[in-house]
Formats: structure tokens, sequence, C-alpha cells
């Protein structure tokens, strides 16, 4: 066997396999309302898309919570890979990788379009298949030393801080005010990151959560 799809292990052939890199995480909003129960809100189909972003091909199960972008940093902070990955309602997402990055290791940064963005506390090594796990200690991710990495959920788990609707690395009053304006517009049904739920609804509880992260001052900057 090659231990690559499609590869015919009849022929003698150098066969160079690319990487892939398996993440767990959780986004706060999505694990709402309390207690978690492990299955984030379906919010791709809550918003009504019938695609799966980006160009990707396929068509929706109705299992999948939202796209995040994942980039790969090298020690010296230089982007070197990004992608966009599906994640799915139980947290799992694949990013696949070239072959160039076998054996090389990258800091993981993941951006959500309604949550704050988080960055693996180490350079983690890439190969035919690793696995990265955000959700089972606020220690997997860096943090500003000022507020964690991550919120804790009641069951034990760490999730993405829910509220950087403006994607400026804080939940401030800007993001408040962008969703309490959705929320007062009515709007609904459509892929705003201003439903910090999930839901389908910029409403008040999405207004809510994010006032109250806004009230402990969360925010994230690089070390």
């Amino acid at each position: 066997s090659t231990g690559c799809a499609g590869v015919s292990p009849l022929f003698t052939i150098k066969v160079v396999c690319g990487a892939e890199l398996n993440l767990k995480v959780w986004l706060e909003g999505y694990c709402l309302p309390a207690p978690f129960s492990g299955t984030m809100a379906p919010a791709w189909t809550n918003q009504q898309r019938t695609d799966l972003g980006n160009g990707n091909m396929g068509t929706p199960t109705g299992n999948e919570a939202d796209l995040v972008m994942v980039e790969l940093y090298d020690g010296s902070s230089m982007l070197q890979y990004s992608d966009s990955v599906m994640i799915m309602t139980d947290g799992t997402g694949t990013m696949s990788l070239p072959s160039g990055a076998s054996g090389n290791s990258y800091y993981i940064l993941i951006k959500h379009r309604s949550h704050l963005q988080l960055r693996s506390l180490g350079q983690v090594t890439m190969g035919a298949s690793v696995s990265y796990d955000f959700t089972t200690s606020d220690t997997q991710a860096d943090n500003n030393g000022s507020n964690t990495s991550m919120i804790q959920l009641a069951n034990g788990d760490w999730a993405m801080w829910a509220g950087d609707v403006s994607q400026d690395g804080f939940v401030s009053g800007d993001d408040v005010g962008l969703t309490d304006n959705d929320n007062l517009a009515g709007l609904a049904f459509d892929y705003i990151s201003t439903d910090i739920t999930g839901d389908g609804f910029a409403s008040g509880d999405d207004v809510g959560l994010v006032d109250n992260n806004n009230l402990l001052g969360i925010y994230y900057l690089f070390p």
C-alpha cells in the first residue's frame, strides 16, 4: 500500500503525499443555550446557506457550524499557508496542505467572522495526519496576559470568545452597536456576523452576549 489515495502499489514510483491538519474548536456563540450539549448550532443551515462557501465543492449536510479561516505562521510570524475550513457542529474540521508543509512547524491561527481570533500556544509540526484540539484547555492557545485565551463552557471545555464582529481584536462597544443595529432592524435568515448564536436571527440574546464580553474587556493581541 502506498498510503496515498488513488496511487497504485503496482508501480515503483516516488510518491509525495500531502499533509493534513485535523482541528477541533468550539465557537462560544454557537454553544448556547447553556448547558452545552456537545453539539454547536448549525449556523450554516440556520442562516440559509445552500453551498459550502469559498468555491468549495459539494452541498451542506445540515451538520455544518460555520467556515473559519485557518492561517499557519512560521517562527518569524510569516504567513505560510491559509485556507477556509468548515467546522462541523461537533467542532471538527480538516485543513489539507501540500507536501511541503510536512515536517515543518507552524503557529495555528483561527479566525471567525463573529469571534475573537485564536492562536496555538506553540508551533505544531505538520505531517500526514496531525490533530490539534483547542477545546481541552486554555493553555492550548496564547493570551494577552489579561484575559484567558478562551472562555470555559459549563462542561469544562474551552471555546473561542464571541463578539468580535468588527474583527479588530477587541470585543468592544462598536461590536455591541453593530449587533444591536441588526437586532433593531429585525435581520434574520441571512449570513450575517451579528447572529452571534447562529440561530438565524440577530436578536437580543446576541446583543447580550456581545455586551457581556465587552464588559469583561476581552481582547487579543499577539505576544
